[in-house]
């Protein structure tokens, strides 16, 4: 039990996860020398402004990896959410701008509904012992094929201009998303620390039968894991709108491997059990970097996907090889 507890390190503590970080950096140092777009003021505000909605649908996708899980419905619940808000706006209360107050009611709503719908993969997991990976496929094709009745395949686009500050409004030359991520970032980093709602997800996920007969319900945790995994996606999603000035189905479905590739990366556990919310935030300002530099550059996107899923089965092999080398060294103690 102990074993199995402790299976997993952080990438970034074992000799070849430095190694590749190192490659990372090196690569970083090569896009910044063959461009002077890359190091600019200019492009560096782009950054930030993709950051912020990639980062919080990070920060989902870290929940249920840290739960022994994974949410496949991350993008798709939350774009359902965005979509069922435009329709609002659109068609019902018809509104030319709107004032703090209801973009704070607008934005708390989108992730209220993603969350609540999110939370029907914890049900289908703890109550019924679907596969994360099943119940998962089952909520996204539910919110997309929703999502197209809705939608008829058509995009909403032209929201109010002060709903669209929260995420493009520049403060001090910085987009306002990126602050919402920050502060977001740090009660994540809060939960998951000081909380005991973030004690249980970790106890949940290094050993689920470990936690029930320590008094802790893993139907309840799932259940509150994947609704928090949802609240941070309807953000994500809710930003990316905003930012896009336009949402429809399949919006952002390539994030999906990337917020498993960061969280990997930033030492969370594919298996679950352990991840941290500053290497998650480390390893998603690398990849951003990097991905920027790929663009500038000119390499076309699928090309970058293909790269994204080479590093994420390269990263989690490293993984597994080391947790089996740890597993043969401490065979061998007991064993003597």
């Amino acid at each position: 039990m102990k074993l199995q507890a402790n299976k997993t390190r952080r990438l970034f503590e074992d000799k070849t996860g430095l190694v590749l970080w190192s490659i990372i950096v090196i690569l970083f140092v090569v896009l910044a020398i063959s461009s002077d777009v890359f190091l600019s003021t200019r492009n560096f505000q782009s950054m930030a402004l993709q950051i912020a909605p990639l980062g919080l649908l990070s920060l989902g996708m870290m929940f249920a990896l840290v739960s022994g899980g994974i949410n496949l419905g991350l993008v798709a619940t939350g774009n359902l959410s965005c979509i069922i808000m435009a329709i609002i706006y659109k068609n019902i209360l018809q509104f030319e701008n709107v004032g703090p107050v209801g973009v704070l009611i607008t934005a708390s709503l989108v992730c209220l509904f993603s969350g609540l719908l999110t939370m029907t993969i914890g049900a289908l997991i703890g109550y019924l012992s679907v596969p994360p990976i099943l119940a998962g496929l089952a909520v996204q094709k539910f919110a997309d094929g929703v999502s197209l009745i809705l939608t008829r395949g058509t995009a909403y686009s032209r929201f109010p201009e002060n709903l669209r500050a929260i995420d493009v409004h520049l403060i001090g030359g910085v987009p306002a998303g990126l602050f919402v991520m920050v502060v977001l970032t740090g009660l994540v980093s809060v939960m998951f620390n000081k909380k005991i709602l973030g004690a249980k997800i970790f106890m949940v996920g290094s050993n689920n039968l470990a936690s029930e007969y320590c008094g802790i319900s893993v139907k309840h945790t799932l259940l509150w894991t994947y609704f928090m995994s949802g609240l941070l996606a309807g953000f994500g999603c809710f930003l990316m709108t905003m930012q896009f000035d336009a949402v429809n189905v399949g919006q952002g479905d390539s994030f999906i491997l990337k917020t498993v590739l960061i969280c990997v990366l930033g030492g969370v556990s594919p298996v679950g059990g352990y991840g941290r919310v500053y290497g998650v935030v480390l390893a998603l300002t690398i990849l951003q970097l990097v991905s920027s530099g790929l663009n500038i550059l000119g390499l076309v996107s699928y090309v970058q996907t293909s790269l994204w899923g080479i590093v994420v089965l390269a990263v989690v092999a490293v993984q597994r090889y080391n947790d089996y080398r740890s597993q043969r060294k401490l065979a061998q103690r007991q064993s003597t």
